[in-house]
């Protein structure tokens, strides 16, 4: 309870610092220190804590398998509810991607505690950030109207991300004894993630309801908090996975939609106004949302 007190504090704090403007741009550098600071030294510490085995595959498979069934859902509903394209689009982006770095590695140690976090590492590294870089672009490809869609351009992201090149840098120094002090300097670096990320979170948070997009932002909202998880439990059963990994591959399902989706679904002109409000409400929900699915995950 403590941990989820700093989570949701941190938060708060966010939101009152939007309000009073103090900070111009506030959450670019935070977002920037995360990505390029926090993170890489998360990796750097706790991927080495982890065991290789069978129950890995769990973890990346859970996040490929939910985003196709979620998007063949929205496609599907799309049609059936006369859904415009953009609205398509952006749902698209919004209902299979969910926020498991950012908010999913703070909440997850407040839920499960710090051996969650290697776990975490390995469903957001081989599940979300790749689809980052590969779904993403080629649903803004397809639905923003400009049919562009680069190979190098994914590439090139994907080996130019701070927290790959600190999984490739773990990976090849793997065998490597590290000196103390490294390691004590990693750890307070990825202290720093939960309080600053979060804050971030809350800077960016925008609670209004988009007006005449009702019904999409309800589909979208019971998509990512509901059925999302409830196929990852699915998939969880029918894989056989138990303990920290089935544990960790629940909650990351059930995390609310990724902030960098509702970005691009904005920066496209894919209904902003639903991005937004998808991505705040869906922040503010997995306060009550996540200690529920952490009670279901303490049975696996």
């Amino acid at each position: 309870m403590e941990n989820l007190t700093l989570v949701a504090l941190c938060v708060l704090i966010g939101l009152l610092l939007q309000r009073v403007h103090v900070f111009k741009a506030a959450h670019e550098v935070l977002n920037a220190w995360v990505i390029w600071v926090a993170l890489p030294a998360v990796i750097l510490h706790y991927l080495p804590l982890l065991a290789f085995d069978q129950r890995l595959l769990g973890l990346i498979l859970i996040p490929w398998v939910t985003l196709a069934l979620i998007a063949g859902l929205v496609l599907w509903l799309g049609r059936q509810l006369g859904w415009s394209r953009n609205t398509i689009g952006a749902l698209l982006m919004l209902a299979p991607l969910g926020n498991t770095s950012f908010l999913g590695i703070p909440m997850l140690q407040a839920l499960l505690g710090d051996q969650s976090i290697p776990y975490a590492l390995v469903y957001d590294q081989a599940g979300s950030f790749l689809a980052v870089v590969l779904y993403l672009p080629f649903v803004a490809a397809f639905y923003a109207g400009d049919g562009v869609f680069s190979w190098g351009k994914v590439l090139r992201k994907m080996i130019t991300f701070p927290p790959m090149i600190a999984a490739l840098v773990t990976f090849a120094t793997w065998s490597l004894d590290r000196p103390v002090w490294l390691e004590a300097n990693l750890i307070r670096l990825a202290d720093t993630l939960v309080p600053v990320a979060m804050v971030a979170v809350g800077l960016q948070l925008k609670l209004s309801l988009p007006q005449g997009l009702g019904q999409p932002f309800a589909v979208g909202m019971l998509l990512k908090m509901g059925l999302m998880p409830l196929l990852a439990l699915w998939l969880i059963q029918l894989l056989d996975m138990r303990g920290l990994p089935a544990q960790t591959a629940l909650l990351e399902a059930a995390m609310p939609t990724m902030i960098t989706a509702g970005v691009v679904a904005a920066s496209h002109n894919l209904q902003p106004r639903l991005a937004a409000a998808m991505v705040g409400w869906g922040v503010l929900v997995s306060f009550v949302t996540l200690p529920l699915w952490s009670l279901v995950a303490q049975q696996l």
